[in-house]
């Protein structure tokens, strides 16, 4: 796993892009180089969800490229990943109880206001 987080950090550092929204992997977030480059490049957005709507989402973790530490449970993923996206959110747009169409029309409110 950590083979694999340094080549995305150096990918994902050196990503020039013009007006591009870029949907990362989750574990991107462990790249300080490329979470900080990210920051000079553009807008970080945090959808957070809490953890029980994670998992009602997320039910095959394999399937969905989630590598999980051995002996580390999906809570203690979510709760390790959590400090590190609202350390580098620049929006935090908290999507509990929103459908995809109102989670893109309040995202698109915060970042045009």
């Amino acid at each position: 796993m950590d083979g694999f987080i340094e080549i995305e950090n150096n990918i994902c550092s050196n990503l020039e892009v013009n007006d591009a929204i870029i949907a990362t992997g989750g574990s991107v977030i462990y790249g300080d180089e490329a979470m900080q480059h990210f920051q000079n490049i553009g807008k970080i957005v945090y959808l957070d969800i809490d953890y029980d709507t994670l998992e009602s989402r997320l039910h095959h973790t394999k399937q969905r490229g989630v590598v999980l530490r051995e002996g580390q449970t999906k809570k203690e993923l979510y709760d390790e990943r959590v400090v590190l996206y609202r350390k580098y959110a620049d929006i935090i747009l908290n999507e509990n109880e929103m459908g995809i169409e109102e989670t893109v029309e309040s995202l698109a409110e915060m970042i045009s206001g």
